[in-house]
């Protein structure tokens, strides 16, 4: 059995950007999404062993502005890059 915690955390965002880490312990389908009205997008990258990231998505300039993934994602470390958007207090769940 599988048991799956959510992510729920909130910063202070600069409409410069911000980057987020964390660590999957399990390979499932998650879901990463801001909330916080913030209008950021962002890209996912993943950490490989050698240190290199791997670009997991990428958004176009003509996307409506806010970051809501779902993918299946392997256990590991990921670097979330969010741009764009307003400053002010962000919020991330996955």
């Amino acid at each position: 059995m599988n048991i799956i915690e959510q992510l729920e955390k909130e910063f202070n965002y600069d409409e410069n950007g911000g980057i987020v880490w964390f660590e999957l312990r399990s390979a499932n389908r998650y879901r990463l999404q801001t909330q916080g009205g913030r209008k950021s997008r962002c890209e996912l990258y993943r950490l490989d062993a050698g240190g290199s990231l791997s670009r997991l998505t990428q958004s176009k300039a003509d996307d409506s502005a806010g970051c809501d993934h779902v993918l299946s994602l392997e256990a590991g470390q990921y670097q979330l890059s969010l741009f764009g958007g307003v400053s002010g207090i962000e919020k991330l769940v996955i």
